[in-house]
């Protein structure tokens, strides 16, 4: 089933709006820099630091801020995620605090994160970067990518069927958080066969037991999605709505959906999987928020996915910094036994010789690297 996975996902086309990997002192110094007017100055800043959007000064962004971590003596007395969430909030604190009312009134916070870092990430405006990053007890500060779904292929590209035949499995017993626009957990193709129910990780009375030792809130949608959120508009609606997008239902469908084809109905992958509906797109349109991605990743391993599925990426990916957040996620989720699957892309010929002729126009014989690996799988 893995195997056929990480095929069908290799199949795949994105977008990126907006990325950066530090904040330096010419990063820091934009918002004076526009301030003064002198445009020409402020775009060269933008483009030195490797941003693909040039941002205004009262633009709103979403900011992944990284704070310090407990030092051992702390650890020692405290519960961690106490002691990191006492770190977050005085940070949090100042922000509100500061001198300069432009921060404090135009900062909302969203996500918090204990696993794969110590940190949130909040909305506030572009030109706040600087005073933020200055914050004693900010570690780093990140500005959030927005990330574009994409779309997988089907099972008989992949032959999954074999699998099935030959060694009689169709992923029983098995986790997949589907990262993504969200899952219509009502289609008439997510339902789990009984032989799939009898191994299935995840029952409502397991669910209850989970919110009665720990301090998750889960909802239960059904046997085949037990449970996600929305990440994206924070409601536990994961259904897309009218202006959302259904992608992430269609990934489903790819990875694990159970229907009858022999009366039109659809068959994935690993049609005995539970999937976690891990909504990161908004039904109000536009891209996956990178915080977002992170929180989606989290509540995945905090629930024992098997495998985390990202059909999403950006186009002509980059080898990430060590403190890049979404590869600190992926990190600590594999690190605890979960499979984490991204889209490889393959928007265009990275090297292709003519961008009018139709896609099929060829790289030229002596540089033939004919495809675009994405990021974050890159």
């Amino acid at each position: 089933m893995t195997t056929a996975a990480v095929t069908s996902l290799m199949l795949s086309s994105f977008t990126v709006f907006a990325e950066t990997n530090n904040t330096s002192t010419e990063l820091q110094t934009l918002g004076e820099t526009a301030e003064q007017g002198s445009k020409d100055l402020y775009s060269n800043a933008v483009k030195k630091e490797g941003l693909t959007k040039e941002y205004s000064p009262n633009e709103m962004v979403r900011l992944i801020v990284e704070v310090e971590q407990p030092t051992d003596v702390e650890q020692s007395s405290k519960n961690k995620k106490s002691m990191m969430k006492q770190k977050q909030d005085k940070v949090i604190d100042a922000i509100t605090k500061t001198k300069n009312s432009k921060v404090n009134s135009a900062t909302k916070v969203k996500h918090r994160y204990f696993e794969g870092f110590n940190g949130f990430s909040l909305e506030t405006e572009f030109q706040n970067l600087k005073e933020i990053k200055s914050i004693q007890g900010v570690t780093n500060v990140h500005i959030a990518r927005t990330f574009h779904e994409t779309m997988a292929a089907s099972k008989e590209l992949v032959q999954a069927q074999k699998v099935w035949e030959q060694y009689g499995y169709k992923g029983e017993g098995l986790v997949v958080a589907v990262v993504d626009s969200g899952i219509d957990h009502t289609h008439k193709d997510m339902k789990l066969s009984d032989d799939a129910k009898v191994k299935e990780k995840w029952t409502q009375d397991k669910m209850n037991q989970k919110m009665a030792d720990t301090d998750v809130n889960e909802i239960w949608y059904s046997d085949k999605v037990p449970t996600g959120y929305d990440w994206a508009d924070n409601d536990t609606n994961v259904i897309p709505g009218l202006n959302g997008s259904p992608h992430g239902t269609h990934v489903a469908g790819t990875v694990g959906a159970n229907g009858d084809e022999a009366t039109g109905g659809v068959a994935g992958i690993a049609p005995g999987v539970q999937l976690l509906a891990e909504k990161v797109f908004s039904d109000m349109g536009g891209g996956a928020y990178e915080d977002d991605i992170i929180a989606g990743i989290e509540h995945a391993v905090t629930m024992g996915a098997d495998v985390i599925n990202m059909s999403l990426g950006v186009d002509a990916g980059y080898v990430s910094e060590e403190d890049d957040p979404t590869q600190k996620a992926i990190r600590v989720a594999t690190e605890r036994g979960t499979l984490v699957v991204v889209a490889a892309g393959n928007s265009a010929h990275s090297t292709k010789n003519n961008l009018f002729l139709d896609s099929a126009s060829k790289p030229y014989a002596e540089n033939p690297d004919i495809g675009t690996v994405g990021a974050p799988s890159v």
